[in-house]
């Protein structure tokens, strides 16, 4: 039990006695008797009962209050809490709010130094006009601009108008422009009813203002330009598009009438005698016009320079110009002129002419005039040309008919286009029939199975070995036949695709003769082999009697003397007999000559330098003429080479000996790096190797020998100069 309840509980307990006391005084006083008696315990006892109970009673009721007492506390306590931390946030709204007054505050005292650091000019204007504050940039650009020293030139001049307008719409700000004297300032005007004032914020927007003005100026120009490409680009369309001159030229004529403002104006020809031109394109504009326009222009005054200097010319004030008085009755009146001349390879062929231009002409106009004459002069010349194209596609059309061989055109997709009368005639199908069929159609089945992968080539990519050249086929008629054909093929472009044309010539005839002449050429043959071996026959009888059969006429001679002379003079005995013997050596060299020329097949045994020295000792011993040989090492070389060499100097000496009366013979044999030269020379009479020899066919069959194993044959002489057979023969490695 705490001090509080032992204190209630001594309170009672005090007040018991106390009670006690006062009834014993009570007692002693009314009874005067004294004592305590059993009614004052019992009353003690009850009052210290009572006292208990109440006491029992007042300790539950104050636990109960502690309860209350606690739970109101804690309570409190976090009332307090929360109204700590809402003191705290409000304390610190209040310590940010104070913070945020101070910088406004502060942003207060250094935006009022703004209007007098501020580098643009600041004014403030009170309700009657009068300016109350100028900031120094305001005089310092006055100073700049070299202007009064009055602020006021910065104000607007309908600056009550500005104020009204403000009023009415019921606004507090306005912008405006205004001229300083150079300078062009943007004034921001600012109402402030608070001060019942108003201030003007200005900044020079000169440059701006120039720039703008710039941008304006390019992009007015850019306009212009696009006007001019598009009205250009508008009249090559129709250099482009149309065929006729006078189409293009109206569309030419009408973009640069609209694009340089002209009201009228002319497309002229010049005539064939260059002395006037022919209207092709008139408008008068919405003048009226009394001169008779089919009437030819003289070419004279303003137009006859624009056409002998190929430049465009202008004249502003035709009126009052010396120019005035050549046009013709009833004219259109002219203000202005501007005269273009239509140039082709450097001749002015026509004329373009523009009228009554507002403002006139200038030399931008002049740029533009040309440039569109130049576009009707390439008119001009498109027709001419497609003219000159249809020409000559009509002269080609007369010639591919009119030509005796087939011609043919092929597309892309191996289809025929072009059939002429001679295809017609060679294959039998008429144009109409053939024209859209297939190429193969007049190609033989084997013909086409065998060049089917060449020809598709040849479509995709025209690429084919037999494109450009002459070849040998067959070609196929309407009527199943073939027949051999001689085909040259070439192929060409255009903007529909890859095309092919055909040349087709029947070569059925000039076979048949060429096999007639093949007969022929082998009938000659055999007839110039007999003839060579008659020849040859001949010679060799010519070789025996002029040489084998002297020798032996001689030895029979000598031993006819050696047996009359045997008894009666030794010593003559013994010439005879040497000259028979010499005879007879002389005849076996002839003889063996003679052999190895009927069996040439021994050069290939004994070589070729062995034969030439046979040769030139026969000739020796026939002719008495020194024959002098100087033979290099020889080379390996076939038989074939061996035979022609031997040949060819067989026939120089024999010409030599024949025709050149010569005293002297050299055959020389020179080895060269994969090459032999042979030469034969003597010291004859000489001739011209130029000159022609009928019947003499031994310089033609040396050349044809020496052509006939690669080589070359030259043939040096001249009249009493000697002569030289060089044959210069290439030796393969063996």
């Amino acid at each position: 039990m705490n001090r509080t309840i032992l204190r209630t509980v001594l309170l009672y307990a005090g007040l018991c006695i106390g009670f006690i006391l006062v009834d014993l005084v009570i007692d002693s006083l009314v009874s005067y008797t004294s004592g305590i008696y059993w009614p004052h315990l019992i009353f003690a006892t009850v009052v210290l009962l009572t006292s208990f109970t109440l006491l029992v009673l007042a300790d539950r009721s104050r636990k109960r209050a502690e309860d209350v007492l606690r739970q109101s506390r804690d309570e409190l306590e976090a009332r307090v809490q929360e109204r700590t931390l809402e003191l705290e946030r409000a304390n610190a709204a209040l310590q940010t709010e104070m913070a945020e007054r101070q910088r406004a505050q502060e942003a207060i005292l250094h935006l009022s130094s703004f209007p007098q650091v501020n580098p643009n000019p600041v004014l403030e204007i009170d309700a009657a006009g009068k300016v109350i504050f100028s900031n120094p940039a305001a005089m310092k650009e006055l100073q700049r601009l070299d202007t009064v020293d009055d602020v006021r030139a910065f104000l607007p001049d309908d600056l009550d108008v500005i104020l009204q307008e403000l009023a009415q719409k019921k606004e507090s700000q306005f912008d405006r422009e205004v001229q300083v004297g150079s300078a062009i300032f943007g004034e921001t005007i600012h109402l402030t009813p608070a001060y019942d004032a108003m201030r003007i914020y200005a900044r020079d927007i000169t440059d701006r203002k120039r720039a703008e003005q710039d941008l304006l100026h390019s992009l007015a120009e850019s306009q212009q330009r696009q006007a001019e490409i598009s009205a250009l680009l508008a009249s090559s369309r129709a250099v482009l598009e149309e065929r006729e001159f006078e189409n293009a030229a109206h569309s030419i004529f009408t973009a640069c009438k609209n694009l340089l403002g002209a009201a009228a104006g002319y497309v002229a020809l010049v005539t064939d005698d260059n002395a006037q031109s022919r209207p092709v394109i008139l408008d008068p504009g919405d003048l009226p016009c009394l001169a008779d326009p089919s009437l030819p222009m003289p070419i004279r005054g303003l137009r006859e320079q624009a056409y002998r200097s190929g430049q465009a010319v202008y004249e502003n004030d035709f009126a009052h110009s010396q120019w005035v008085d050549l046009l013709p009755e009833g004219h259109v009146c002219l203000d202005n002129v501007l005269f273009a001349p239509l140039v082709v390879n450097g001749i002015a062929v026509g004329l373009l002419g523009l009228a009554n231009k507002d403002g006139g002409f200038n030399e931008n106009d002049i740029r533009l005039a040309s440039a569109f004459a130049e576009l009707a002069a390439i008119a001009l010349v498109n027709k001419r040309t497609v003219e000159m194209l249809t020409d000559n596609e009509e002269r080609f059309r007369s010639v591919v008919q009119a030509a005796n061989d087939a011609i043919l055109s092929v597309d892309s997709q191996g289809n025929i286009v072009l059939w002429n009368n001679a295809a017609e005639r060679i294959f039998g199908y008429t144009a109409a029939e053939i024209i859209g069929q297939p190429f193969t159609s007049i190609i033989p089945d084997h013909i086409r199975q065998s060049r089917e992968s060449e020809m598709r080539r040849a479509l995709v990519n025209g690429q084919s070995s037999i494109i450009g050249r002459l070849i040998e086929t067959t070609g196929l008629k309407k009527d199943g036949s073939e027949f051999p054909i001689e085909l040259s093929l070439a192929n060409w472009k255009a903007r529909e695709g890859l095309f092919f044309t055909a040349t087709i010539r029947d070569v059925t005839e000039r076979k048949q003769s060429e096999v007639a002449l093949r007969q022929a050429q082998a009938e000659l043959v055999q007839s110039a082999q007999e003839q060579k071996v008659m020849e040859e026959r001949q010679r060799l009888a010519r070789e025996l009697h002029d040489s084998v059969s002297q020798e032996l006429y001689g030895i029979s001679l000598g031993a006819h003397a050696a047996l009359a002379l045997f008894d009666s003079d030794q010593s003559k005995v013994l010439e005879a007999l040497n000259y028979i013997l010499a005879q007879a050596e002389a005849g076996i060299t002839e003889m063996r000559a003679l052999i190895f020329e009927l069996r040439p097949e021994s050069l290939e045994a004994e070589g070729l330098v062995a034969a030439l020295t046979k040769q030139g000792a026969a000739l020796q011993a026939r002719h008495g003429i020194p024959v002098i040989l100087n033979p290099c090492d020889e080379p390996g070389m076939s038989l074939a080479i061996k035979e022609a060499l031997y040949r060819i100097a067989q026939e120089a000496l024999q010409n030599a000996i024949r025709h050149a009366r010569p005293t002297r013979l050299e055959v020389c044999l020179a080895c060269e790096s994969g090459s032999l030269t042979l030469e034969v020379s003597d010291d004859g009479v000489g001739f011209d190797p130029q000159a022609d020899y009928p019947g003499h066919l031994g310089l033609q069959s040396m050349r044809e020998r020496a052509l006939g194993i690669g080589g070359t044959l030259e043939i040096i002489s001249a009249p009493g100069q000697g002569t030289q057979v060089r044959a210069r023969i290439p030796i393969p490695a063996m």
